[in-house]
């Protein structure tokens, strides 16, 4: 039985954590947890000597978000291009763990999601919280091991075969 999930994704359905709960888990030796700033934030973290959440417009709530396996960096699309040292990406690598704190998990950028770039693989009435998962090294393992098969092809964005968005449809 899962525990009771946080109130960021409790309103979303439980279809697809169930489908990820069925999956074989992961033998594999979990990856480290990344969180990428630029060297503007970077001043403040080395002066507060901690990542401090901040507020998440797409989840509604204050956020510090850290990636499994590998850095994720997007400038800022609201800023033009410019050589400016303060934008300069600075990534944290963290041992393997998941803290008591973290609230939820998800498969991909939720900016992303609710910037509408899964138009093509997602229903029109999927939301956000349909895809977020209770936070833990097995659940994250599983869905690695599902849609990559292994670490190794996860790092590098190749997906399995199994994962192609027909087979996805049978199984969801």
């Amino acid at each position: 039985m899962m525990k009771a999930r946080h109130k960021i994704i409790a309103a979303g359905r439980t279809h697809f954590e169930r489908f990820i709960e069925s999956k074989a888990t992961s033998s594999e030796k979990p990856l480290p947890l990344t969180h990428t700033t630029d060297a503007f934030d970077l001043r403040d973290i080395i002066d507060d000597q901690e990542i401090k959440p901040r507020f998440c417009p797409v989840l509604d709530h204050d956020l510090s978000y850290h990636f499994y396996g590998r850095p994720a960096y997007r400038k800022n699309g609201e800023t033009q291009a410019n050589s400016l040292a303060a934008y300069a990406p600075i990534i944290f690598i963290f041992k393997p763990s998941v803290s008591e704190e973290a609230i939820a998990a998800f498969p991909f950028d939720s900016g992303g999601f609710k910037g509408e770039r899964y138009l093509d693989v997602t229903h029109h009435r999927m939301s956000v919280t349909d895809f977020g998962l209770e936070p833990s090294y097995k659940r994250i393992g599983k869905l690695v091991a599902f849609f990559f098969g292994d670490n190794k092809s996860y790092y590098d964005q190749i997906p399995s075969p199994e994962c192609k968005s027909t087979a996805m449809n049978s199984k969801l």
